[in-house]
Parts: C-alpha cells; sequence; structure tokens
C-alpha cells in the first residue's frame, strides 16, 4: 500500500520593523469624516484635507507620528504631496522640493 505524501507552505512576508495598526480617524477629523489623504513613504507623516465642523472650505492639514502616537494636526500650505518611494522628493503639483541633509523631503525648506 503506498502512502501519499501532501505538504503545505504557508509563506508569510512582514515588512521589517513594521506592526500594523488601525490608523484612528478621529485623529484627523474629530467632527467627522475627512476628504483624504497622504502618507509620507516613512508613514511617520500624514498629510490631509477637513471640510466639515468649523471648516466650511477645504482646509490642509498635516500630522506627525512621534513619541508612539500622533501629534496635533497643524493647518499647512502643502497641497496633495506625493512622494518618491525613496522619500527623497515631494512633488507638489508640477512643482517638487528634494530632501536636505539628512531630513526628509517633507521637512525640507
Amino acid at each position: 500500500m503506498m502512502k501519499r505524501l501532501s505538504i503545505s507552505i504557508v509563506l508569510v512576508i512582514l515588512p521589517p520593523g513594521l506592526i500594523p495598526k488601525h490608523f484612528n480617524p478621529k485623529v484627523v477629523s474629530p467632527d467627522g469624516r475627512f476628504e483624504g489623504g497622504t502618507f509620507t513613504p516613512d508613514l511617520k507623516t500624514f498629510y490631509f484635507t477637513r471640510k466639515n465642523g468649523q471648516y466650511k472650505n477645504r482646509t490642509f492639514f498635516v500630522i506627525q507620528y512621534e513619541k508612539n502616537g500622533w501629534g496635533q494636526a497643524v493647518e499647512t500650505d502643502i497641497r496633495w504631496p506625493q512622494f518618491s518611494a525613496d522619500g527623497n522628493i515631494m512633488y507638489l503639483e508640477q512643482k517638487y522640493k528634494e530632501r536636505m541633509d539628512s531630513a526628509p523631503a517633507h521637512c525640507a525648506g
């Protein structure tokens, strides 16, 4: 009698050092929905818009993750940024900012 050999392989690939956590919408919009946003490649800065509660017109904000938590959202003049995969370039419509020294592009002047 022949025995059947069955092998199951399960591959789990996790990004190094990252543990997925739920991003609480109340952090960026305590009054309800926010319109949309984008993270920097290092996932430590989030640019987003609000148009609810006290914000009757679309208002742009940025918030940073520091000391194991999200800080206070502050208004910004940066609108709809996009980033290169390495985080060295921030694209702003038809303009861009390159990273200076060791500061991420979103912090460069």
